[in-house]
């Protein structure tokens, strides 16, 4: 009996802990139009290649893709395309990794990943739960495939409306992790031969539900 209400406590104290993250998460966000900031840069910098459509991943997509990685607090974890940086953000407030790094080749998502890393700091200094938790967060403006991520333990992209021939380019890039990374990838998969299939499961993401495969490196 006390190890059954040991559990339900537990279970009762996590979804506590996710309603404060998604307060502090909602705060950081909640007037952000990230999605038209993407649409003016791509206008702007004359960018027509379907790969830079823009979407997100949910909060909750985000707090079940942690659930299943078992990320440790020395782990490194990459976001390819970050975006307005909402990944890291809720990573940073629902797990102990202490080094996030963002990849994002529009300037002006860069500089607002920036501004909410910058308010996330903010907010966890003035929160008495969370004064704890100082993660590292670096956001680097650049193309996916001309970043060095060989130190990564996990990788998450959005990999939707990538064409085959970024997607093998990005399947190498994988292919030189280390044995023991995992990797999430939205619609697209890895080959066997060097992936173990972890999870396969479908999450919301901000156009609708989307298929999320979290493999590990095995080779």
């Amino acid at each position: 009996m006390y190890n059954v209400i040991k559990q339900l406590f537990n279970k009762f104290r996590q979804r506590q802990d996710l309603r404060h993250y998604a307060s502090i998460f909602q705060k950081i966000y909640q007037y952000q139009d990230s999605m038209q900031i993407s649409l003016d840069e791509r206008e702007r910098l004359k960018i027509t290649d379907p790969a830079f459509t823009y979407g997100e991943v949910s909060f909750s997509a985000i707090a079940f893709m942690l659930e299943h990685i078992e990320a440790q607090a020395h782990e490194t974890f990459y976001d390819l395309g970050s975006g307005a940086g909402k990944t890291l953000i809720a990573t940073a407030l629902m797990s102990d990794i202490n080094t996030l790094v963002g990849i994002e080749k529009l300037p002006k998502l860069v500089t607002l990943s920036q501004q909410n890393q910058q308010r996330l700091l903010e907010l966890l200094g003035n929160d008495v739960k969370l004064s704890y938790k100082k993660p590292s967060i670096k956001f680097i403006e650049a193309d996916i495939l001309d970043v060095d991520i060989s130190n990564a333990d996990i990788v998450f992209i959005n990999a939707t409306c990538f064409d085959r021939t970024v997607w093998d380019k990005l399947t190498e890039k994988f292919q030189q992790l280390k044995p023991g990374s995992r990797i999430i990838t939205t619609t697209k998969q890895l080959p066997d031969e060097y992936f173990e299939s972890m999870i396969q499961s479908s999450v919301l993401m901000s156009w609708g539900y989307n298929s999320i495969f979290i493999y590990r490196k095995i080779l």
